[in-house]
Formats: structure tokens, sequence, C-alpha cells
């Protein structure tokens, strides 16, 4: 059964960086260095174009780099972002992703479009899917079942029922919680820490690559959400 939660308020500003960069709890976190999992294969869940960058870009880079391979799963193409833009976006934003992810330095082993449509994600296939994507051994990364984005919180779900299908490690990034919630809404006795300093410059060139989100209005992704992204560490929760 699926439990349906209220949707944050993902408008406005959001909260203040000052407020996150004065947490306590996030300078504590315990420091995971990425290595490839036990099939050295890593599947990265996008519920759109850009998440997986923004949110785990650097550990992925961390991860290719230490021998992984990489599977990208995009659910969507993120054709709703612009109202009359879909065909146009649809073609644009699979693009801008495969440009983010070449200035990361990842070469994906394969991509799987599975052409959800933005904003209306079917949870119960999605799982489906990803269970037939998924192997043990291997690494799923997607997004927090909490994120706040409806898109963001079915992926999690799903992807938290297809890893528990096949005893699949799993590990969550965020993106629009940073943007929602005050430090008490996180789960830190969870969470793990990722270190990315020295990929900035390649994660924030990656970044720039998601024109159609940061130049054509109505923008998305605005400097107050970028900053919030484009910090010299990730976060990832685990189940």
């Amino acid at each position: 059964m699926i439990v349906e939660r209220p949707i944050p308020d993902l408008q406005g500003t959001g909260t203040p960086e000052t407020i996150w960069a004065a947490c306590q709890r996030l300078g504590r976190l315990p420091t995971w260095q990425p290595e490839p999992p036990p099939s050295a294969r890593v599947v990265v869940v996008a519920p759109h174009p850009d998440d997986e960058i923004l949110g785990a870009g650097g550990t992925i880079a961390r991860l290719h780099r230490a021998g992984a391979s990489v599977a990208l799963v995009a659910v969507t193409d993120g054709e709703g972002s612009h109202p009359g833009m879909e065909t146009h976006l649809r073609r644009v934003r699979p693009q801008e992703t495969a440009a983010a992810v070449a200035r990361l330095g990842i070469r994906p082993h394969s991509v799987h479009r599975l052409r959800h449509p933005d904003g209306k994600i079917d949870e119960l296939t999605l799982a489906e899917q990803l269970a037939e994507l998924v192997n043990p051994g291997d690494l799923v990364l997607a997004p927090w079942s909490r994120d706040g984005h409806p898109d963001h919180d079915a992926a999690g779900r799903a992807a938290e029922t297809a890893s528990g299908r096949s005893g699949t490690q799993l590990l969550a990034y965020l993106v629009w919680a940073w943007h929602w919630a005050e430090p008490a809404d996180l789960p830190w006795s969870r969470a793990l820490r990722v270190d990315i300093a020295d990929l900035m410059p390649s994660k924030r060139a990656a970044a720039t690559r998601f024109t159609s989100q940061i130049t054509v209005p109505p923008v998305v992704l605005r400097q107050h959400v970028l900053r919030r992204l484009l910090r010299p560490y990730e976060v990832l929760v685990r189940p």
C-alpha cells in the first residue's frame, strides 16, 4: 500500500544555506569512501535528467574512477518542466545529462530510458522495471523516498522495493530535501557523507550543461537551489 504524505513546499527560496552550514550534525557525519560493490556495478536511478548529477554526481564519478561500471536509469525524460515544450525537452534533456556525465568523466556502461510521464511516475511499474535491472551484488543509487518531489519520492520507494526483493545494497541521495527540510527533518543516524572537494570544478561544469533548467524561464535550477547542490560533499542515506 502506498502511503501518501503531504507534499512539501518546493517554491520560494527554501531553507537558507546558512542554516545548513551551521548544522553540527551535518559536519559530524561519518565519511564514506566510495568503492565498487561486489558486482562492480552501480545502478543510478534518476527521476528526471539532472537529478543524478546534482544529487550524487561526485559519488558516481568516484565509483566509476574506482572501477565500477555505471548503468544510468532515466525514469522520465523531464519533459514536464516547461509546459508547451514537451517535445523539445524529451529530446534535449537526455542530451544535457549525457554532456554532464561526460564532463564528470563518467562513461556509462548502459543507459535505460523508461519514459514514464514526467509528474506521473507509475511506482508499481517502476519497481518491477528496476527489479529486472538490478542484480545481487549491485549498488543502487536512487532519490531519498522523502525527498519532497512526488516523482523523487515515487522513484525512491520503487528503488527500495526493487532492492529489497533482490537483496541489493541501496543508498539514497538528496535533491529537494535541502530546499524544504530543516535539519531536524533529516535521518542523521542513517546518513553518510562523501567528500568531493577535488571534483567540484567538474561537478560545477557538469551542472552548467542543464541549460534548459538554468536559462529557460521559468528557471528551475535557480542560484539558491544550485548553491545547496554544489557543496564540496554529498550526503547519502542508508535504508
